[in-house]
């Protein structure tokens, strides 16, 4: 497998899109937990039978997984979502009113942000409030993720601030997705951001 892992990407971006724990996801494909991460990590490359589990299961051709292997740079996020074009149902947990906490979550996705780059850790190793950083809790910021908050006026410009994203392109998309799925909504944004950086 190449260096720059875009497989593993590939599965961790459709993994938490579809909102699943590594055990979750595992179990769905008919994989151990253990072999997932070593997928995502790009430490084992997949056997034949579970790569054809994985494309049965999400209706992924084996041409894209070949070309995000034989990539010798590092692909940009949405740009693997776009070629993988994943196909699953969409989460029970997707509440309308939260679109806006949904965008937020596809564009850290999309753009790899670490959870470190929007919350603060304190000497003790919590993640704490520091407005004057521009960062946010660990505990508003995941409410926010699995859509249990609509963040506030404050959380919105921290987010876009640590995602490098406009607030109105943020507004745009909550938009533009509030009637779609998952699925549509993140293929949406992908193209999108893929548009925008080409």
């Amino acid at each position: 497998m190449d260096n720059f892992n875009n497989f593993g990407r590939g599965i961790r971006l459709i993994r938490e899109i579809m909102g699943l724990t590594q055990k979750e996801f595992s179990q769905l494909v008919g994989i151990t937990s253990t072999i997932l991460i070593h997928y995502e990590s790009g430490r084992v490359k997949p056997s034949l039978k579970n790569l054809i589990n994985l494309c049965k299961q999400f209706s992924i051709s084996l041409d894209a997984i070949s070309d995000l292997e034989l990539a010798n740079e590092k692909i940009p996020a949405y740009k693997i979502y776009l070629m993988l074009h994943p196909s699953f149902e969409d989460n029970l947990f997707y509440i309308p009113d939260k679109s806006l906490s949904r965008v937020l979550k596809l564009v850290r996705i999309f753009k790899e942000i670490p959870y470190e780059a929007i919350c603060y850790r304190n000497a003790q190793n919590n993640m704490i409030s520091d407005k004057n950083n521009m960062k946010m809790s660990y505990v508003a910021f995941s409410r926010i993720e699995s859509l249990k908050n609509i963040p506030g006026t404050n959380s919105l410009i921290i987010l876009c601030k640590a995602y490098n994203i406009e607030t109105s392109k943020i507004l745009y998309y909550t938009q533009s997705t509030e009637k779609m799925t998952w699925n549509e909504a993140a293929i949406f944004i992908a193209k999108d951001l893929a548009s925008c950086n080409s």
